[in-house]
Order: structure tokens, then C-alpha cells, then sequence
């Protein structure tokens, strides 16, 4: 039987708001379990029209599945071991989002996946700047109803925009903080670069300018990695190459430095520096948050400490403390999970090194933009993160 085109569109629809909802968007840290809401029927349809396609997990699929299976197996193996009741729904959230990821890796190709992400992140770019400049320089904000997430954060709700109420200077799209927003920008920009025979000049420039209006220290030393990508897909010469190297270990020694170096700019000229410090995420929270998690890690090494208990003891050890939130995805899956943890950024190197007509160096320099991300950023119960490295896991080809 044929599909019906206006019933596709409305899956499709439904499919692509479950997906930014659970994507570190505002709206979840206004009503999590919303969220969960959405993943059980976007699943449904997705089984649905997977088995109407009949696909199965190819050969180059299964590094995907084995991986899906391994972080199954980490957060059951968690769960029971730390077992409590009471606490389910993080659970139950994490087996959903990879779930989704995984069907939704197998039914759409990384090329159809890629071309609707750059459309997606450019449609959410145009929105978030010309909700910025209403708020920012028509005062429109006092025409824009507020909502508050459990943190008590309020935001400004433009429905296809959002704005910090205590900082709209900083543009931060539908997601729930800058930072994030920044990393699809940046994200984006590695597709619009790798992923395309012609880069897009208008898109590369809407995405580029949108990243500073982010006023994320992390997204913006980003960029230079960006230039790296277009240096070696424009010229791949024995010099380039190695001027190239040379700037990759730079930005990367300068990333993980950011703070400190802003710390020393400042004081050279905090007119200049100081509110790029200032309107940045806590210098401590960046340098402290990775080691609160160690910390905890520590605790339970070889069994993690569950979900709940990461919680507790995380506001324990940050309670007075400069540290305001967590910071890193990486440490945070060794503190839950243990040293099982380790498999999410082990699938993330194998997946970007396997990528397939990509030079070493474009692979390290993917990789190295992906590290920093997930390092600095949370974004352990993000669909679309997932779906990346799902893809990757497929040895798809990236550039």
C-alpha cells in the first residue's frame, strides 16, 4: 500500500520535534518528562516505517549496533547494581534516546541526515537572530511571555526562539544554554565544509555570525578549527600539511588552556576581555566541573554510582563551591557508569577515525572539535548527538 504523503509529513513532523526536544532544547529543562512523552511514539512510528522498509543492520551497521547493545548493557548493568525504585525515568530516558538514535541511523542515509541538520540549524539560526535583535535592540522582550525551568532560569518565549531573561545578549536559539547552540553551529560548519562539493557562502557566514552572538568562549575558539578543515580541502600540499598540524596542536593546546588565557587577557585589558570572560560559563565550573566528576567516579570505579547517587553526591561536593554545573559528557559517563563509561568516547575516536574519504588530518581535526565539545559541554541525553555517533559508527562517509 502506498504511503500517504500528508500523513508522512506529519510523522516526519512529529519525529523532528521529539528530536529537538530531547536535544538539549529549553523546553526539557521545563518538563523532562514531555520529553520521554514524545521518544515512546516517535520510536513506534520509527519501528513502523523500518519495518515497512524491511532494513535490516547492514555490515558496515554493526559497529553501531554492537555499540548500542554495549551502552544497553552499561545502563542495565548500573541500574541494577545502584538499584533504587524511585529513580527510573533517567534510566528510562537514556535506553529511549538511544533507541531513537540507533532506528532512525538505520533508516535515513548521513547524506539525507546532514542536508536536513544544515536546513534545520540554519532555519533555528535565522529565528534565534531575528529574535535577538527584537529583544536586544526594539526592547521586544516585555512583549514576549516568560517561562522557568527547574533551576529556576527564565527565559523569554518566542516560541521559535528563546532568550535568557538575565543574559538576552546571549543568543541561545531553542536550546537551554549557549554553549550548546554553538556546538551544532560549529557542527554545522563542519558538515557545510566536509560534507559538500561547494561550501554554501551565505550559510557558512549565517552560521559563523551566529556563533558570536553565542558569546560562548568555547564555540568561538572553535572556529579557528573550521579554518583548518578549509585549508586542507582547498589545498593538501606537504607544506599545508604541516602548517596545518602545527595550528591544530595549537588550537588545541589554546582550547584546553581557554580559561587561563582569558584569566591573563583580562588583566591586560579587562575593558576589552572582560565581558567575554564575564558573560562566559563560571572559569571555575570549566576547570573544577571534570574533576567534581572524577571525584565521584572515584567513589565507584568499577560499578558507577547510578544516576541518583551522581546527583547527591555532586551537590555534596559542589555545595559552596564556584563549581555551578556540570560541564563535561565524558567524565560525567565515567562517573555513572564507571569505567564501562569509557565506551562512549572510545566509540566516538573509532567512529570519526573510521570516517571514509577523510584525510588524517581532517579526521584528527573532527575529532579533536568533537572532544572539546563533549568536554565542555553536556550532552549525555541529546538524540541528536547520538545520531552522530551512530553515524560515524556506520563509517560514513564525512568528507
Amino acid at each position: 500500500m502506498k504511503s500517504i504523503p500528508i500523513i508522512n509529513k506529519v510523522f516526519f513532523l512529529f519525529i523532528l520535534v521529539a528530536i529537538l526536544y530531547n536535544s538539549s532544547s529549553v523546553l526539557i529543562t521545563v518538563n523532562s518528562n514531555s520529553g520521554i512523552s514524545l521518544l515512546i511514539p516517535a520510536i513506534i512510528i520509527v519501528l513502523l516505517i523500518n519495518s515497512s522498509n524491511k532494513k535490516l543492520p547492514t555490515i558496515k551497521g554493526m559497529n553501531s549496533t554492537t555499540f548500542y547493545c554495549i551502552f544497553v548493557i552499561i545502563g542495565l548493568f548500573t541500574f541494577f547494581y545502584n538499584f533504587d525504585s524511585t529513580v527510573l525515568s533517567p534510566y528510562i530516558r537514556f535506553f529511549l534516546i538511544i533507541t531513537l538514535s540507533l532506528l532512525l541511523s538505520n533508516i535515513y542515509s548521513f547524506e539525507n541526515f546532514v542536508i536536513y541538520y544544515l536546513r534545520i540549524i540554519l532555519i533555528i539560526s535565522i529565528f534565534s537572530l531575528i529574535g535577538y535583535s527584537l529583544v536586544n535592540f526594539l526592547n521586544f522582550g516585555s512583549f514576549l511571555p516568560i517561562i522557568t525551568n527547574i533551576n529556576n532560569i527564565d527565559y523569554y518565549n518566542g516560541y521559535l526562539f528563546y532568550i535568557l531573561h538575565h543574559a538576552p545578549e546571549r543568543n541561545i536559539g531553542i536550546f537551554w544554554e549557549p554553549g550548546i547552540f554553538a556546538s551544532f553551529l560549529i557542527i554545522a560548519l563542519i558538515f557545510e565544509v566536509s560534507m559538500k562539493e561547494k561550501i554554501n557562502k551565505v550559510h557558512f557566514f549565517i552560521f559563523s555570525f551566529t556563533i558570536l552572538t553565542t558569546l560562548s568562549t568555547s564555540g568561538i575558539f572553535l572556529l579557528p578549527f573550521i579554518l583548518i578543515l578549509l585549508i586542507n580541502k582547498r589545498n593538501q600540499t606537504r607544506i599545508s600539511l604541516l602548517f596545518n598540524i602545527f595550528l591544530l596542536l595549537f588550537f588545541i593546546l589554546v582550547q584546553f588552556r581557554l580559561e587561563e588565557i582569558l584569566q591573563i587577557l583580562n588583566n591586560i585589558n579587562p575593558d576589552l576581555f572582560g565581558k567575554v570572560l564575564y558573560k562566559s560559563k563560571s572559569v571555575m565550573t570549566r576547570l573544577n566541573g571534570p574533576l567534581v566528576d572524577l571525584a565521584i567516579f572515584s567513589q565507584s570505579p568499577i560499578y558507577g554510582v547510578g544516576y541518583s547517587e551522581y546527583y547527591n553526591i555532586w551537590r555534596s561536593l559542589t555545595y559552596r563551591s564556584d563549581v555551578l554545573s556540570q560541564t563535561s559528557t565524558i567524565t560525567y559517563f565515567l562517573a555513572v557508569f564507571g569505567f564501562m563509561g569509557i565506551f562512549y568516547v572510545i566509540g566516538w575516536i573509532k567512529g570519526i577515525l573510521n570516517i571514509q574519504k577523510a584525510t588524517l588530518l581532517g579526521k584528527l581535526t573532527i575529532l579533536s572539535i568533537f572532544i572539546i565539545i563533549l568536554t565542555k559541554e553536556p550532552h549525555q541525553n541529546n538524540v541528536l548527538m547520538y545520531l552522530m555517533l551512530f553515524y560515524f559508527l556506520k563509517n560514513k562517509s564525512v568528507a
